[in-house]
């Protein structure tokens, strides 16, 4: 029997080699998309555990760009009185 397999891979190694190839590009875009689903998964849990925290609250003393504190999200030391504490 494995004298019949090995004669067959011997004479037909390019369809061999073909099959080989498909079966493996196939594997490997199936696993692109299972890491692709999970990893969008992942940030649409993320962004739903998220939801509402996306209050930002500056002291009007505050000298920040608002460009520069609203598309980067620059953190800053910015410290309020303590008379604003309820």
């Amino acid at each position: 029997m494995l004298q019949i397999i090995r004669n067959s891979l011997a004479r037909r190694w390019v369809q061999s080699l073909s099959t080989l190839v498909a079966v493996a590009v196939s594997v490997g875009i199936l696993f692109a998309l299972y890491l692709l689903y999970t990893g969008v998964s992942s940030g649409v849990e993320t962004g739903k555990k998220r939801l509402g925290a996306d209050i930002v609250v500056v002291p009007a003393s505050a000298q920040v760009e608002p460009e520069t504190l609203l598309f980067t999200g620059a953190p800053l030391n910015i410290y309020m009185n303590k008379d604003l504490e309820s």
